[in-house]
């Protein structure tokens, strides 16, 4: 599980938040295929961005202390 501060945190250092929201800003709520489109999109951009370095070492640094 990630935490929401860390998600945040991931999509502010990426650039990703205003990225998304600019993509929302345009979108048509009332269209599904559009929706699904942007949803899509969306969920790309996040899994295909790296892990800022020290929210990387955060994450490693966790999971090692519940090793």
């Amino acid at each position: 599980a990630t935490t929401s501060n860390a998600f945040y945190q991931f999509l502010t250092e990426t650039g990703l938040l205003d990225k998304i929201n600019s993509e929302l800003k345009t979108l048509d709520v009332n269209d599904v295929n559009k929706l699904a489109e942007t949803g899509k999109k969306i969920r790309t951009w996040i899994i295909e961005q790296e892990l800022p370095k020290d929210l990387e070492q955060a994450v490693r640094d966790s999971f090692e202390e519940m090793s």
